[in-house]
């Protein structure tokens, strides 16, 4: 029998931020995606998904693409996790389902930098982060390499962390943002 689990979905909106320089800037924030591959919506009826399920890939993808439509400008974009199922998943399957979404950001926001990190849903088993280096954070630091500025970045979310440095700009509000 399926348990009935609510997709908790978010795609907290575009957030103003204001700029020492002048002007406003703008960054999305996008957590608890809960990508489930094993999800396929029936087309007619509900093509991105059910609230009793985890979320479509048509459900991911739209979602990404309305960004893109309202904003497609933004500073840069706050992943903050959750991207895996519910359901317990495999190293393997985690890792791709990871990858799946990392490549929709990169299509999708291409010239916007992504500041990723890991939700408690990212790991295999959920909630089980172990404090060394392992397949998953391995993957990970590979696939987001793209957007680090610096290598301070790479060797810290190989132990499960992150420490990005943000642009000039930003960097006299606050000199780093930390990410669990």
């Amino acid at each position: 029998m399926a348990s009935c689990m609510y997709t908790v979905f978010m795609l907290v909106g575009l957030v103003s931020v204001p700029q020492v320089i002048g002007g406003i800037g703008f960054f999305w924030h996008v957590a608890d995606l809960h990508y489930d591959p094993n999800v396929f919506p029936d087309t007619q009826q509900k093509p991105y998904g059910d609230y009793v399920n985890d979320s479509p890939w048509s459900l991911v993808n739209s979602s990404l693409h309305a960004m893109k439509q309202i904003e497609p400008n933004a500073d840069f974009i706050l992943w903050t996790g959750d991207t895996g199922p519910h359901r317990k998943n495999s190293v393997e399957n985690t890792i791709s389902i990871i990858h799946d979404v990392t490549n929709l950001f990169i299509e999708v926001f291409p010239n916007t930098v992504v500041y990723a990190a890991f939700g408690n849903h990212d790991y295999s088993p959920p909630d089980q982060f172990p404090p060394h280096e392992n397949n998953i954070y391995y993957a990970a630091a590979n696939m987001w390499q793209r957007w680090y500025r610096d290598s301070t970045a790479k060797k810290t979310l190989l132990k499960g962390y992150c420490i990005y440095m943000l642009r000039r700009a930003i960097e006299s509000l606050t000199q780093k943002i930390f990410l669990l």
